[in-house]
């Protein structure tokens, strides 16, 4: 028994879980209508009165009226759902006389270019509309009507329309239309003559219409009522059930003439069909700029008025004749003014058979970012695209037409507004970007209110509306609560300089999660999913470059160093910078957690680190110049200076030699140095004297000059010696010559002889002249 329970069991938490889901989802945006039409004989004639209200059917030609307002509704991606009670007595001998739907849950999808235009919706509504014609029912049995369309709203309710293609999801409308032209009656047998009494059919009609209005909008219409039951109390009978106007807040229920029945009915649904618009029916009227389209319906005050009679007169004071595919029936027609010129209109005046309705057809605005459902905390611009007569059909501004004002009014889940400017994207035709940045600070469902306001043309001050969100309850905005984290670098330490080794440099590579709310670190396994997968790459570098990220612990650690590369002369004495870029898959994220990207830098990007050359690099590099320097002296004192004397002297045939001279002594002294090819010359440091003396040249040494460029005649020595009979002190001689005739430069007096002696330089082309 118990296994036989469980199956049942089951299948009752389903029923009762299902529902839920379903509604979880989103609904269409549009409206549910419910229209209920009397039938009763007092409408044609047939009454036991022989009382005519509505002597043209102006109560089933309505849905013709009505028609311009669902095209409109399909075309803005708005999913209606019509159904029509007809309605005569309960107890009627035909039961085909009795209340009835004619039209039952009758759904008109929106209009999906290409796929379905204009023309298709049409087709469907008329489709329906083609089972409403005028039939005698007898009685006026509001209560049994009532219970039909409250039936009606409760399946409504209970099975919501899912979105279609080419549809929008948004909220919905649920109206229920009453038309009719008197009391209650319904009899209870038509032989016996007896009828329901009227205090039970106003309880019934009151238990009725208290479940309506708890779900609907009631509305009620009486036509011209030649009975007078409206003045009888039925007027406000009716006035107390039906649902209070916002305004007045007296209840949607009108008494209207003939004449009026069709402008009253539409004028009232038309506000509350989405999108919502405001007929006009006064004569003239100004139009205002920018609108995509008039839709203008004509009801006439008798059938069959020909076209030619309907006068509509434009700005420029020229008639608008109705075009060729103008919609038409015995109680008007419909057609469409694509692009109105702004100004004043002349829609009809006092004598003419006819009333006119113009409704509004405005530019569409498209909330193009952000997108539900959007993560908390993230921020960007709020931007709309606006359709136009502008290229691409998108809006584009006339400098014939008043300037247009837009705005976004931002509303959040608690209730709190924020205003947006709106300017044009120069960079994007069509659309509009907010001056500043929306970021969601709480998570919930926001709703954005798009306008677009101009002044009239004309003259008058006052603002005119021109674009608006297409729902009335605003553009819904969905922002999930997330946790926002970001990635902190831990090594390499920010802001330090990262040292190269010859070009080279090896980088570790770890990170940790920070919960940015309580600055608390996030393990990775409490910031990714089990899939995760993250590498590390330097910026510039090539894919095959990434580096795995694993987790070690609390951190992300990359598995081996990366590897920074550059040509080291070049940050010798200049620095660079490169960035980490951490790469990681979607299958890595978790949906309750706000990646914010990597703190002081960018998204899932570092900031910049500063790189150079070590200073032990420049170090090296300076001892090795020095070394290269220090080598190249040795060689030039070693080899190079006498290379280039010897050189000199081949090229130039000369015999270079130092002599020291003593004229006037005794027995002339004369010692000669050769310093043919020699750069260094140190030997013969002891001089001959006379009187078997001599003189003994410590330290003395003779460096000559080599002639780099310039005279290659020159010769020139440097030498010191002590002078002659001291112990200390040093004589520094310099001589220099281009001849062999030892004077000037070429000649220095020795000191401490008291005799004269000299030291003289030399050419060695010819003998010496002293």
């Amino acid at each position: 028994m118990k296994a036989l329970l469980y199956p049942v069991v089951i299948l009752c938490l389903l029923m009762t879980i299902f529902p839920r889901l379903v509604a979880a989802n989103p609904e269409a945006a549009g409206a549910d209508i419910v229209v209920l039409i009397d039938q009763s004989g007092s409408m044609m004639g047939k009454g036991a009165t022989n009382v005519i209200n509505d002597r043209y059917g102006k109560r089933i030609s309505f849905f013709d009226s009505l028609t311009p307002k669902l095209l409109l509704s399909a075309e803005r991606k708005m999913t209606n759902r019509l159904s029509v009670v007809e309605f005569g007595g309960r107890n009627a001998v035909d039961p085909q006389y009795r209340p009835r739907l004619t039209l039952s849950q009758h759904i008109i999808r929106p209009i999906d270019r290409p796929f379905r235009d204009e023309a298709d919706v049409y087709s469907d509504i008329r489709s329906g509309l083609v089972k409403i014609k005028e039939v005698a029912r007898g009685d006026t049995d509001h209560p049994a009507a009532l219970k039909l369309a409250r039936q009606e709203i409760d399946w409504f309710l209970a099975n919501p329309v899912s979105v279609p293609t080419g549809g929008k999801p948004g909220s919905r409308q649920r109206l229920v239309v009453l038309i009719t032209d008197g009391q209650s009656y319904a009899a209870i047998s038509q032989k016996k003559n007896t009828s329901i009494s009227q205090n039970q059919l106003k309880k019934e009609t009151e238990r009725e219409t208290a479940a309506i209005s708890r779900n609907a909008t009631f509305l009620v219409f009486g036509i011209n009522d030649k009975s007078n039951y409206w003045e009888q109390g039925w007027g406000d009978f009716w006035r107390g059930l039906a649902t209070p106007d916002p305004q007045s807040g007296e209840g949607h229920a009108y008494l209207v003439q003939h004449h009026e029945i069709i402008t009253k009915i539409i004028t009232s649904l038309a506000q509350l069909i989405p999108p919502p618009s405001q007929v006009i029916t006064e004569d003239y009227h100004t139009v205002p700029p920018y609108l995509k389209a008039l839709n203008v319906t004509v009801d006439f005050v008798r059938p069959n008025v020909p076209t030619s009679k309907v006068q509509i007169i434009g700005p420029d004071g020229r008639r608008v004749p109705p075009p060729s595919n103008a919609r038409k029936w015995s109680n008007g027609m419909s057609f469409r003014i694509p692009h109105p010129a702004p100004g004043m209109w002349q829609l009809w005046q006092p004598d003419s058979p006819y009333r006119v309705m113009l409704d509004y057809e405005f530019e569409t605005a498209e909330l193009v970012a952000p997108v539900s459902p959007l993560s908390q905390h993230i921020s960007g611009r709020i931007r709309y695209r606006l359709s136009g007569r502008g290229p691409g059909r998108l809006f584009q501004s006339d400098p014939n037409f008043p300037i247009v004002h837009f705005e976004t009014r931002v509303i959040d889940p608690a209730g709190s507004a924020r205003d947006y400017r709106m300017d044009e994207e120069p960079a994007n035709p069509g659309h509009m970007v907010s001056d500043a940045s929306f970021q969601p600070t709480v998570s919930g469902e926001y709703r954005l209110f798009f306008s677009g306001r101009t002044t009239n043309v004309g003259g008058s001050q006052s603002k005119v509306p021109l674009y608006a969100s297409e729902d009335p309850n605003g553009d819904r905005l969905l922002v999930n609560e997330t946790i926002p984290i970001k990635l902190r670098v831990e090594s390499p330490i920010p802001g330090e300089t990262i040292p190269l080794h010859h070009g080279s440099a090896k980088i570790p590579f770890r990170a940790r999660f920070i919960n940015t709310k309580d600055a608390q670190p996030l393990g990775p396994h409490e910031a990714l999913l089990e899939s995760a997968s993250l590498s590390v790459s330097l910026s510039g570098g090539d894919e095959n470059e990434k580096v795995e990220l694993k987790i070690d612990g609390e951190v992300l650690e990359a598995k081996e160093p990366l590897v920074l590369s550059a040509p080291f002369w070049r940050y010798l004495f200049n620095t660079g910078e490169v960035r980490f870029l951490v790469h990681a898959t979607m299958e890595s994220f978790r949906e309750e957690m706000y990646y914010q990207g990597i703190e002081e830098g960018k998204t899932w990007e570092t900031a910049d680190y500063v790189f150079r050359e070590a200073w032990t690099t420049l170090a090296l590099m300076a001892g090795v110049v020095l070394a290269l320097m220090g080598t190249l002296v040795a060689l030039w004192m070693l080899f190079g200076r006498r290379l280039l004397i010897a050189r000199q002297d081949r090229r130039e045939k000369q015999h270079p030699k130092l002599v020291f001279n003593m004229p006037a002594s005794s027995s002339p002294t004369k010692q000669e140095w050769d310093l043919t090819g020699r750069s260094v010359v140190k030997d013969k440091t002891r001089v001959a004297l006379d009187a078997g003396k001599d003189w003994e040249l410590k330290g003395f040494k003779v460096r000559r000059k080599p002639v780099i460029w310039g005279d290659g005649k020159k010769v020139a020595v440097k030498f010191r010696y002590r002078p002659y009979g001291s112990d200390k002190g040093w004589e520094r001689v310099t001589l220099e010559t281009r001849n062999d005739d030892g004077k000037g430069k070429a000649q220095r007096h020795v000191k401490g002889f008291s005799e004269e002696a000299y030291f003289v330089l030399l050419r060695g082309e010819g003998a010496p002249s002293f």
